[in-house]
């Protein structure tokens, strides 16, 4: 039984990402524009913009880089953790969801409307922390594997592990 509430477990956690993954996937012009006002608002722009120019480039090919890498990282991640590769699916959603978190939720709005906007922030703010919580106690309940036999040791919070 406990088998099989931790695979329902991960799937409805991976489905999360999985699903947001497409939805920025199918909706990328909207996805680019919100991920570059979120930059801005955090105030990450002018860093970009200068990246952009020692590269040669422009600011909207790197926030399109930055939200290609966010849509790998959060459906490859999500699908990962969907199919059994919990720790490299567990690896590659912290990836997206530590900066993605910080960057994209923080509450920096001001003017008219600043209250609500920052009090949806916020909300996504600490939905992102408590499943990055998840995911922490995920990745501590996974089995180590023993490199000279291959076989299970005990999950990595274990005291008999040696």
């Amino acid at each position: 039984m406990a088998h099989i509430v931790r695979v329902v477990g991960r799937v409805l956690l991976a489905l999360v990402f999985i699903w947001t993954a497409i939805g920025s996937w199918t909706a990328w012009d909207n996805a680019h524009e919100y991920t570059y006002s979120r930059l801005t608002d955090a105030g990450v722009m002018p860093l970009i913009q200068s990246a952009a120019g020692q590269l040669g480039t422009t600011s909207d090919s790197i926030v399109g880089l930055m939200l290609g890498a966010a849509v790998f990282l959060k459906g490859m991640g999500g699908l990962a953790l969907a199919f059994g590769g919990e720790a490299c699916g567990t690896v590659m959603l912290m990836l997206f969801l530590v900066p993605v978190t910080f960057f994209m939720h923080a509450p920096t709005h001001t003017g008219p409307g600043s209250l609500e906007r920052n009090f949806d922030e916020t909300s996504h703010l600490l939905k992102n922390g408590a499943i990055a919580g998840a995911l922490l106690v995920l990745w501590q309940s996974i089995p180590a594997k023993d490199a000279r036999s291959g076989g299970e040791l005990a999950p990595r919070d274990s005291k008999k592990r040696r």
